[in-house]
């Protein structure tokens, strides 16, 4: 389901996803797995500055550094669902906050609506 013209209004920003494929120790050469990438998607996103206490995977306490918003439509229409083990490239409006150009992705939530999924909320 595409976002109403209103609410994209609200995600000035451009975020790229790489989805995740998987491990790979046989590219290394070095004894540790390679991770591996799709091809990048390119996401409306809003961007919030905000630190929250959550957990990371492993349970660990962690502050994020900040809130992004973004469609679960990319730019050309491909739907993804965000999830933490993705790699995120934001903008440099993001990285004038102190957030490195690929922050990792601590917890990546779907949001939705009475009629579907409706947007993501991704902690950085």
């Amino acid at each position: 389901m595409a976002l109403a013209a209103e609410f994209i209004a609200l995600m000035p920003l451009r975020i790229t996803v790489e989805p995740f494929l998987a491990m790979d120790a046989s590219t290394s050469g070095r004894g540790y797995a390679v991770r591996t990438y799709d091809d990048p998607l390119t996401f409306a996103a809003r961007f919030e500055p905000s630190a929250l206490l959550t957990k990371d995977p492993q349970h660990k306490d962690i502050a994020s550094k900040g809130i992004l918003i973004l469609d679960v439509d990319d730019v050309d229409g491909t739907r993804h669902v965000i999830n933490v083990s993705d790699r995120i490239t934001v903008p440099t409006e993001v990285q004038a906050a102190g957030i490195h150009t690929n922050p990792p992705i601590i917890a990546a939530q779907p949001v939705y609506d009475d009629l579907g999924l409706h947007h993501q909320v991704v902690l950085i």
